[in-house]
């Protein structure tokens, strides 16, 4: 499976007119064979192609939806469309009911489910193809984030594809291992349920995975894409992203306790912050007297009373600008003088 994002767009009117009978011709075809297959429950979908009030209305529900944001315009780029593309060999093996849940899944993963969606699809070329027209405005009436969504939709569709077992290209097979890839697949619900296991639970990565093994006498063989532990073959991707979100999760523990033990010092959650002098120096303090440096700041009790000291008066005769108490104030005539040189100036 692929994943297209197409270009923003600003009418809805004129895409659903084209996904359900645009272009006929071009592609030398009679019928599109477009069928409504996942839907938002906050929008009404017609019943059939034919059915053109239908179509009326749902372009009113989604156009609804975009008045209500501040800065809406006519001309405004509020139409979304990722289009999820499958193989012969696939649209050969899914069902309808298989490609629904894949649809499901991934607008759950796109986080589609907080705004208005449909997805058509179409059945008049070789490869079926599904449309996924969704509103940029949101229902909390915030736009969608575009902020590399390309790519983000790849990753999907590559979590996806190891979700179902669909066929993964060359370029996809390099990026299974991506971080972006393992953050959709670990939300998954397959992932978590295999997390759940008390032997895969608090392993780290394969390596982990065959020292625990060995400890335990249990049998261990990675061959290929699979792993074969005792009599269970388990694949090897999903064992991957386990692991990925054992270490994700082992990370947040280990910052979560040093922030709880040295949340006294002031130095927060980041330990680099910390000069290594100064680690060592409360590691001494706290080794002779048992006690760190700033709790015996806290203890010892400084006098912060303060005298008031009389300010000291030097006047050198020799420079009258410095004797202050003597200092000429400024007056009208002086104003006047001052008038006088500026006009002299002005004159020469």
């Amino acid at each position: 499976m692929v994943v297209v994002v197409s270009e923003k767009g600003k009418s809805f009117k004129n895409l659903f007119n084209y996904l359900f009978e645009g272009r006929l011709k071009d592609r030398q075809s009679v019928d599109k064979k477009p069928e409504i297959i996942i839907f938002s429950d906050n929008i009404r979908v017609p019943f059939g192609k034919e059915d053109k009030k239908g179509r009326a209305r749902l372009v009113d529900d989604i156009i609804s939806q975009c008045e209500q944001h501040e800065s809406f315009d006519r001309k405004s780029r509020l139409v979304g469309e990722h289009i999820l593309s499958f193989s012969q060999d696939e649209t050969a093996k899914l069902s309808k009911e298989q490609i629904g849940k894949i649809c499901e899944q991934y607008v759950k993963d796109a986080k589609l489910d907080k705004t208005q969606y449909v997805a058509i699809s179409h059945g008049d070329t070789d490869n079926l193809h599904v449309h996924l027209v969704f509103n940029r405005v949101q229902n909390d009436v915030t736009i969608y984030p575009e902020w590399k969504e390309k790519v983000k939709a790849s990753e999907r569709a590559i979590a996806i594809g190891l979700k179902f077992r669909l066929h993964l290209t060359e370029k996809q097979s390099n990026m299974a291992q991506s971080k972006g890839v393992f953050e959709v697949r670990v939300q998954h619900d397959d992932i978590l349920a295999l997390r759940e296991q008390e032997q895969f639970n608090k392993i780290r990565n394969l390596k982990h995975l065959e020292k625990v093994a060995e400890k335990s006498g249990t049998t261990c063989c990675i061959d290929g894409e699979s792993v074969k532990i005792d009599d269970k073959i388990y694949f090897k991707n999903d064992l991957e992203a386990v692991f990925y979100l054992n270490r994700k999760i082992q990370f947040a523990e280990s910052q979560e306790k040093y922030y709880t033990q040295n949340q006294n010092t002031g130095y927060g959650k980041n330990p680099k912050k910390i000069p290594a002098y100064q680690r060592k120096k409360e590691k001494i303090n706290a080794d002779e007297f048992g006690k760190s440096d700033n709790e015996l700041r806290k203890e010892s009790k400084v006098n912060t009373e303060t005298e008031e000291i009389q300010p000291i008066y030097i006047q050198n005769p020799s420079e009258t600008y410095q004797d202050f108490a003597r200092r000429k104030v400024w007056g009208k005539d002086d104003d006047d003088t001052l008038i006088r040189r500026r006009k002299r100036r002005y004159l020469k």
